[in-house]
């Protein structure tokens, strides 16, 4: 299944969660969950429903992170 994450495109074998998508593929990278949001498609999706959050074809991910800082 192809799907695009943060711009790029991304194989993914089979249906996922975005759970799943995240810790498979490693795509935190020495980030906390609870640093990031997801969204789908351009709709945010709540780190509540990442584990039953079933990705399909196509899906456009895209994962932002706070920026600290002055």
């Amino acid at each position: 299944m192809q799907i695009v994450f943060n711009g790029q495109s991304l194989t993914v074998s089979g249906p996922c969660s975005i759970s799943e998508l995240l810790s498979v593929h490693e795509l935190l990278k020495n980030t906390a969950l609870d640093q990031v949001v997801m969204a789908v498609n351009q709709n945010f999706v709540h780190k509540h429903a990442y584990p039953d959050y079933q990705l399909k074809e196509g899906d456009n991910i895209e994962m932002l992170g706070a920026v600290v800082g002055g």
